[in-house]
């Protein structure tokens, strides 16, 4: 992997969190809490930021951490993977695309932020994502998946063993 040089600005797909589920915890409990396998982070990690608030069309709603692949059952036993929390709204709630949206609308305007403790953030480990890579279940954080490119600044880069312990800025 590429190392990423701290103030870069990327566009990336992917998982994001909220800061304050990773702010001050070790990368063993990021593991735990993130779903990486154990080790994952043993060589150390980058902490991205999120610079700009997504919108309703650039994410999906991935539910939990401990749903690997934000699917209850774990998104490598099927061939066929479960429906995601979204698709779940719309089958067993009744929910319609239009309900998810303004959900999402919502979501952005109070549980979003690109500053404090609900800044969203994502965890890339140093060690490269390999092809037969496992990821067990969290410990259950909220968690969202980028369908679309988003931009995000590299905030730290962060050594074996090391939290991050600074700003949320």
């Amino acid at each position: 992997m590429a190392a990423f040089r701290v103030g870069d600005i990327i566009d990336m797909r992917g998982y994001f969190l909220q800061l304050h589920f990773i702010r001050g915890q070790s990368p063993a409990e990021l593991e735990r809490r993130i779903g990486f396998r154990p080790g994952r982070l043993s060589q150390g990690w980058y902490l991205f930021f999120m610079t700009r608030l997504p919108r309703p069309d650039d994410y999906a709603m991935h539910g939990y951490t401990h749903f690997s692949g934000g699917m209850v059952q774990g998104h490598l036993k099927h061939t066929t993977p479960p429906p995601v929390q979204e698709q779940l709204l719309i089958k067993d709630q009744g929910w319609s695309a239009a309900d998810v949206r303004r959900f999402k609308e919502r979501q952005i305007a109070t549980q979003f932020s690109i500053s404090g403790h609900q800044r969203l953030a994502k965890v890339i480990p140093v060690i490269d994502h390999s092809a037969i890579e496992t990821y067990p279940p969290g410990s259950g954080i909220p968690q969202w998946k980028g369908l679309n490119p988003l931009p995000f600044k590299v905030k730290a880069a962060l050594g074996p063993g090391q939290p991050y312990l600074g700003d949320f800025l």
